[in-house]
């Protein structure tokens, strides 16, 4: 029995479902990626006080390669810890330190409500070499005058 011309063959259909998968595991992150992955953690402190709300952002340096990641982890309470599947790989990077003023946020905020967050600290940048010495590093952000 012939095939109407609107159904594609196997073969199309096949590479269709390949490209598919290809394209949607590159779109899904790097989880599972077959890249090294160090795991980084670490105390988050500014004028000698915990951080209690913030980010570090580790962004990977050109020399590191085109598909190094970007890799994120929330300070709270003073302290961050990287998600083992999408930790930084082996190399330099930038890191970038945010922290905000919890004291100066919206209090009990509407539900779906935008809630500025106040910074604590101008964005604080340093550099480091992943992996480091125990997965452990600790960040204190100078104080910076105008």
């Amino acid at each position: 029995m012939k095939r109407p011309n609107s159904y594609p063959s196997f073969e199309s259909r096949a590479f269709i479902a390949a490209a598919a998968l290809v394209f949607g595991g590159s779109l899904l992150g790097c989880g599972g990626d077959g890249i090294t992955r160090h795991q980084v953690s670490g105390k988050v402190t500014y004028q000698g006080k915990d951080v209690e709300d913030g980010a570090v952002v580790f962004e990977p340096d050109a020399s590191v390669g085109k598909l190094a990641p970007t890799s994120f982890a929330r300070i709270e309470n003073g302290r961050y810890q990287t998600n083992p599947a999408e930790s930084p790989t082996t190399g330099k990077y930038k890191l970038r330190v945010m922290g905000y003023d919890k004291t100066k946020m919206k209090q009990n905020p509407a539900p779906g409500e935008i809630i500025d967050k106040p910074e604590l600290f101008p964005e604080y940048t340093l550099s480091a070499e992943i992996p480091v010495p125990a997965g452990k590093l600790d960040i204190e952000v100078p104080r910076r005058t105008p």
